[in-house]
């Protein structure tokens, strides 16, 4: 006869085989939700290194667009770039502002505008035997109202006095021919709106050869650390 099988013989040799071993479930579950949670961390993580990356690209974009303009603005500086700038001296020498009717350094500029009393004198290496004196004025002409010249400038006389012209290049006939080194410009600069700035000013001998000046001081300049007092001379 066969074999009777006891309840002994039906167990498994494993008692955790039928219900599993619950130490090993709660690890493996563990493992699964930290890889879960990596994965998650990773994908967060990789958007937000794409919107970095793509941040960054637009600003070195907008680094190049805007890099020209900042290298504009950080170089206008009035004055600064051109030594000497708005100075009395740069009324000396021919005309050199290239385009008239705008602001420049290479120009005489007084300390303020619409100020009133400026003045600029001029000196010229040699006399001459002077026809015509010509200003350039290189930006709101127009506030020359007085021209005074002479070998001395501690003796000069009137050689013009009225309205300024409102043309850039103004020029005065002087007769008779008149011995002169020195000229002075007084200015109303209340006359005539804005900054008003003398780029050169020529004596015209009988020949129609020009001088110009080699040496110059002024009431005031733009860009001085104080604009002076009100000088008339």
């Amino acid at each position: 006869m066969g074999r009777t099988l006891d309840r002994a013989d039906c167990m498994p040799d494993d008692p955790g085989a039928m219900s599993g071993n619950p130490w090993k479930t709660a690890s493996f579950i563990q493992v699964i939700a930290l890889a879960a949670l990596l994965a998650i961390g990773w994908m967060n993580f990789e958007a937000r290194f794409r919107t970095l990356e793509k941040r960054i690209g637009q600003l070195e974009a907008e680094s190049r667009t805007l890099a020209p303009l900042s290298q504009v603005m950080r170089g206008y500086q009035p004055g600064r770039a051109t030594p000497r700038g708005y100075e009395a001296v740069q009324a000396t020498g021919p005309a050199n502002v290239a385009k008239p009717g705008m602001d420049s350094a290479l120009a005489w500029c007084p300390a303020t505008e619409d100020r009133g009393a400026e003045w600029i004198e001029l000196r010229y290496a040699q006399p001459v035997s002077t026809a015509e004196v010509r200003i350039f004025a290189s930006f709101n002409p127009g506030a020359v109202v007085r021209v005074l010249g002479g070998t001395d400038a501690g003796n000069l006389r009137e050689l013009w006095a009225g309205s300024g012209s409102l043309e850039a290049i103004q020029k005065l006939a002087i007769a008779p021919v008149a011995e002169i080194s020195v000229v002075k410009l007084e200015l109303d600069t209340a006359k005539v709106p804005g900054w008003n700035q003398i780029d050169a000013v020529a004596l015209v001998d009988a020949a129609g050869v020009t001088h110009y000046a080699n040496d110059a001081t002024s009431s005031s300049h733009w860009g001085e650390t104080k604009p002076p007092a009100l000088r008339s001379e």
